[in-house]
């Protein structure tokens, strides 16, 4: 739960396109649709230290991808809430799971087990010479309008 009280402010965010917004949204959330987010207009509004966003989309990729950018861009102040509206307006009752972002296999783990199993290194293979490049004459142009 979020509780509002003196010492701590926050608002709502919806990154829905306005016509999704208008259709329904979070009491007192203010609208700004994600292809606008990074207007320098909105700047002060997401790079905020007074105040703490809570930002919500349609659904988990929505935010995902805004917290991609802020994270490269160094924005603070933002919390980005994973399900989206659908989640939310259907109290809960729409299956959501929180670890979907998770990676199904560690990668890096499965390389070193095979690369390290047989006690080899995985190594790049060995330049070749480039093959020459065998030109032909071209032929004299003959006959033509007289």
């Amino acid at each position: 739960k979020i509780v509002a009280n003196r010492e701590v402010k926050y608002r709502f965010i919806d990154i829905r396109n306005p016509h999704l917004y208008v259709k329904g949204h979070l009491q007192g959330a203010m609208n700004i649709p994600l292809h606008d987010a990074l207007n320098p207009k909105y700047k002060d509004v997401f790079n905020s230290e007074n105040v703490t966003n809570i930002i919500y989309g349609k659904d988990n990729e929505d935010v995902v991808d805004l917290y991609l950018m802020f994270s490269e861009i160094g924005y603070n102040g933002n919390k980005f809430f994973k399900g989206g509206y659908v989640f939310i307006a259907s109290g809960g009752k729409v299956k959501f799971n929180p670890d979907d972002e998770k990676p199904a296999y560690n990668f890096a783990e499965k390389l070193k087990e095979v690369a390290g199993a047989a006690g080899t290194t995985i190594q790049a293979p060995k330049p070749t010479a480039p093959k020459p490049v065998i030109r032909h004459k071209k032929k004299e142009v003959e006959g033509g309008c007289s």
